[in-house]
């Protein structure tokens, strides 16, 4: 795929993008849904290269958030963020919901981004959970283009090896589901992340 042909996927992010399917649940409270096509997730992958500007975005595993080879769905373009955003609020919202017998009163959407895992720049990450409410991942490329590296929930003993990229693999991201990178042992593996904002409550009077 050229990059004249990526680019337009993703702005006009129409049906080409979205992959309809069954949602189902591999493990304990992890729910997966088929959402976009390996065309448009190839199409992701080429943009992203193409701007080169992936880099660590500070923080360390203690503090609840490990730094990967990023780039900010915003610098690829606000356009796909704003389409993106919508299409996730208008499919995966009330699934979610469905799934977890909760509404998961959305507070808005923390900037998505697409980390890379290489050979030479970063093959792995450490155990950590998310400062996101509820996370959504998806793998982007085919397992034949990499050896290694999966997603993987230790205390759900599962792991994302099996997963077709496009597939949204949904999980609360704080306390409940730490996770890690195994390792890449060849190839390269691009994977999309984006988190959440959960509800505020207000300040009791007694804090």
């Amino acid at each position: 795929m050229n990059a004249t042909d990526a680019f337009e996927m993703l702005i006009n992010y129409d049906e080409r993008a979205k992959l309809e399917g069954p949602a189902y649940s591999p493990a304990n409270d992890i729910l997966v849904v088929p959402f976009w096509t390996e065309e448009f997730c190839k199409a992701v992958c080429v943009v992203a290269d193409l701007m080169d500007e992936y880099k660590p975005y500070g923080g360390d595993v203690d503090s609840g958030y490990a730094p990967g080879q990023e780039i900010r769905l915003n610098r690829i373009s606000p356009i796909f963020f704003e389409n993106y955003t919508q299409d996730w609020d208008e499919r995966l919202h009330k699934k979610i919901g469905n799934f977890y017998d909760n509404p998961c009163r959305i507070q808005g959407h923390r900037m998505p981004f697409v980390l890379k895992y290489t050979m030479d720049t970063q093959k792995s990450m450490d155990q950590h959970t998310d400062t996101s409410f509820i996370t959504t991942t998806m793998i982007l490329n085919d397992s034949s283009e990499y050896e290694g590296s999966a997603l993987t929930f230790p205390r759900q003993k599962w792991d994302t090896s099996s997963i077709p990229a496009g597939h949204a693999v949904i999980f609360p991201g704080l306390v409940t589901h730490p996770h890690y990178g195994s390792e890449l042992t060849s190839g390269k593996r691009y994977t999309f992340v984006h988190w959440t904002r959960g509800p505020v409550f207000p300040k009791a009077e007694d804090d």
